[in-house]
């Protein structure tokens, strides 16, 4: 795999043979001309997203088929996932732990967004 696009999905195979370094180069790269106000974190968060989809992590699959389904292109759903994870990421942060419970939290957020709560944050 030599190119990364967000609005596509990439074969789950192809994708997890490639090193960590190597998913973070191809997505810094389609996001290299995009005004971002930190690429690094920005490519880390797709990249966790996109290794998610690929292990076939159901929550996280559901989730994005329920908001491709209610009108958000799979780029903007990846944002959209992304942005719980990071909601659950600084939970972890605050609380100094990662159990069942922070999975459990994570899982919850998923199945609580929706397309028009996403829109409505401004994306």
């Amino acid at each position: 795999m030599n190119s990364y696009n967000p609005r596509k999905a990439p074969a789950p195979d192809a994708w997890l043979e490639m090193d960590e370094a190597q998913r973070l180069d191809l997505v810094v790269h389609h996001h290299r001309n995009d005004d971002l106000p930190n690429l690094e974190i920005h490519a880390a968060i797709h990249t966790i997203v996109e290794n998610q989809l690929a292990e076939d992590l159901t929550e996280v699959l559901d989730t994005l088929d329920r908001l491709t389904r209610d009108g958000l292109d799979r780029h903007d759903a990846i944002h959209a996932i992304g942005f719980v994870l990071v909601e659950q990421i600084q939970e972890v942060l605050q609380g100094g732990v990662f159990d069942k419970e922070s999975e459990q939290a994570y899982f919850q957020g998923l199945k609580d967004l929706t397309a028009e709560i996403w829109l409505e944050q401004g994306e």
